[in-house]
């Protein structure tokens, strides 16, 4: 891969290598950022110690059931943590098996100990996949930087309008941490004093930025591309349900992303051969992995595409996810997943500037209309 290709900075002055480029050093230069990132608040609301007042940035995370949200949660979480040394099974173990945010994913498998005296080990789990809204923190909040929280998501499955008002809802930072959808009805919103109709959403604990997943090798996807191509994504449900999400979302002037998932194991062909039948499908898939990703990027922007919003080629990433099996760090994975989370947290950054408005300045509150 082009990416892999290291290449130096050599000072005229003399043969000492000053700065290194390829994914190793981009990598590293990502993860300083993100773990030296601040919440840039207009001046008159910086001093303040209003709780309602982000101190950081919340990512909510929506996409289909199986996308891979999960998965890419723990690949942010790897990528963001490095590690200077290669990890082997038994290191990985030590460090890791009983970190609370990795033993809370549902990613079908747990690291977990057993009796006193024996190793760690990994086990398999079942995978039900995430079924609440539930908040992992990437990193916490502190006076060098401000903290990362992931919200995952119970995916879409249907494609109905409970799982389309469920995820309006969380836009609008109105489901609280272990909802469901089915949850969330009238009683409940009042008995917990959060029905949007008579209060407005805090800034500190809403989404500030929007990630759509999309697992890059499931055939449903690949059905909304093949529809974008044929211009027919209008007739998609699938497609139809996250374009009123973006159209929402734009509307409300938070930034959307996109991720491509499991990249890595996306199988591509080869020119066929002649008088060879390839179904719409297949047609997808020819070309070597890099120009069918490119080609999967402009197909779904397009399929996202309406009067009112839009997700540009540019803000749709493809990311390789860490495995079970997989404890050794990889630079191109880290760089990979850590350029989607550093557009995600810059994109929460300038939301957060724009809609921090004091509209009481004897209680200091900062709300989102």
């Amino acid at each position: 891969k082009s990416s892999q290709v290291r290449v130096f900075l050599v000072s005229m002055a003399s043969d000492s290598v000053v700065e290194a480029w390829g994914p190793e050093a981009f990598a590293k230069r990502l993860r300083a950022r993100l773990k030296s990132a601040q919440v840039q608040l207009p001046p008159e609301l910086e001093r303040s110690d209003s709780s309602e007042l982000p101190r950081g940035f919340n990512v909510l995370l929506l996409g289909p059931t199986g996308a891979g949200k999960s998965s890419l949660v723990y690949t942010w979480w790897r990528a963001l943590a490095g590690t200077q040394a290669r990890e082997d099974r038994a290191s990985f173990l030590k460090n890791f098996a009983h970190h609370s945010l990795l033993r809370r994913l549902q990613l079908g498998w747990t690291a977990e100990s057993e009796d006193a005296g024996r190793s760690d080990q990994l086990s398999a789990a079942p995978r039900h996949g995430t079924t609440a809204l539930t908040a992992f923190e990437l990193q916490a909040a502190s006076d060098a930087c401000g903290h990362i929280q992931i919200h995952d998501t119970k995916g879409q499955q249907f494609f109905t309008e409970e799982e389309e008002s469920f995820a309006n809802d969380m836009l609008e930072g109105k489901v609280l941490p272990g909802s469901t959808p089915d949850a969330v009805h009238w009683r409940y919103w009042i008995s917990i004093g959060q029905f949007g109709l008579f209060v407005t959403t805090n800034l500190a604990s809403a989404p500030h930025a929007l990630v759509l997943v999309f697992d890059s090798t499931l055939k449903s996807f690949q059905t909304v591309l093949a529809d974008a191509k044929a211009g027919e994504a209008d007739d998609n449900e699938l497609a139809a349900c996250y374009r009123k999400v973006v159209s929402r979302a734009r509307a409300e002037g938070q930034p959307v992303f996109a991720v491509l998932s499991h990249v890595d194991q996306l199988q591509v062909r080869g020119t066929p051969a002649e008088g060879e039948d390839v179904d719409e499908l297949e047609e997808l898939l020819i070309g070597s992995r890099d120009e069918v990703l490119e080609r999967f990027k402009e197909l779904l922007s397009a399929a996202l595409k309406d009067e009112d919003a839009a997700v540009p080629v540019h803000q749709i990433y493809c990311v390789e996810n860490y495995r079970m099996d997989r404890f050794e760090q990889d630079a191109e994975i880290d760089f990979r997943a850590l350029e989607a989370l550093d557009a995600a947290v810059g994109g929460a950054n300038t939301y957060i500037a724009k809609r921090a408005v004091d509209v009481n300045a004897g209680r200091g509150l900062c709300t989102v209309s």
